[in-house]
């Protein structure tokens, strides 16, 4: 069980879709994730993936998991990244399959970022925390047929979905 789980870690879906969040975390292109942009990008995946989501307590939570995640060190590296995404994939799926650590891993990025159009490159941006999208939230829109091929559209970080039954898009501010 331990050795199918590493060997995840190492498919070429399940890299390809850490380097996308790796991206999107490593925000100044460092190379390393320091303690402000780990915080930043903790309290969105706690809206993500927390019902009872509370911004009072959002702060403090991403502050622990830092002292937690980061192992004594002032900055995650890449593979210490990887580490904790993978604990808490763990947490949130019920098999060790690379379908199901993808399915996570994809969904909690697609609720956490939109893609952009700059120029003729296409840019991962994070949403701003108004615009998160609650997991359980994306998955019963998708499971309805309401996310329009399972992607949502680039508004600028304000999440639309296209209806696959009428014309019409909703919007949520």
């Amino acid at each position: 069980s331990l050795l199918a789980r590493e060997s995840i870690r190492y498919d070429p879906k399940i890299v390809k879709i850490m380097q996308k969040l790796w991206h999107v975390y490593d925000s100044d292109g460092s190379g390393f994730i320091d303690e402000e942009e780990y915080v930043v990008i903790n309290k969105l995946v706690q809206r993500v993936l927390m019902a009872d989501f509370s911004p009072s307590k959002a702060e403090t939570v991403a502050r622990e998991d830092w002292a937690q995640d980061c192992g004594g060190y002032f900055e995650l590296n890449y593979e210490r990244f990887s580490t904790c995404w993978f604990q808490l994939v763990d947490l949130w799926t019920s098999d060790i399959s690379v379908e199901s650590y993808y399915r996570f891993l994809f969904e909690a990025l697609e609720c956490m970022s939109f893609v952009e159009k700059v120029g003729k490159k296409s840019v991962r941006r994070l949403r701003p925390p108004h615009a998160i999208i609650n997991l359980k939230v994306y998955r019963r829109e998708k499971k309805k047929g309401r996310l329009a091929k399972a992607r949502l559209m680039n508004t600028k970080g304000i999440w639309a979905m296209s209806l696959t039954s009428s014309s019409h898009k909703h919007e949520k501010h």
